[in-house]
């Protein structure tokens, strides 16, 4: 069964959206044929609670979830290294499973 890592941002959804878009391209990794990406959302008053339930001092203003597709290589970590690094210009939290990636 595979599993959707979470990821909490401080852009709005249409940047994300943008953002996701050039990433794809850029990185062969982060490809639709390595992984399904879920739309990209508004985040919720309930995001932000749940957020800060776990711990999080952080205002998500969109999130968007990555889910590996079976046999994809290499593992979903290094998928999540390379949203923090394309990302770095904004606060970005990855969630899997209510843990903390990044």
């Amino acid at each position: 069964m595979a599993a959707t890592t979470v990821f909490h941002t401080s852009l709005d959804a249409q940047k994300v959206e943008e953002r996701l878009k050039q990433v794809q391209a850029k990185h062969a990794l982060l490809s639709t044929n390595s992984y399904s990406y879920s739309m990209v959302s508004v985040s919720s008053e309930l995001d932000n609670e749940i957020l800060e339930e776990i711990g999080f001092d952080f205002h998500s203003v969109s999130n968007f979830g990555i889910t590996e597709i079976r046999n994809a290589h290499p593992v979903l970590s290094r998928a999540v290294e390379l949203m923090k690094e394309e990302f770095k210009d904004a606060e970005i939290i990855a969630l899997f499973q209510n843990e903390i990636m990044i």
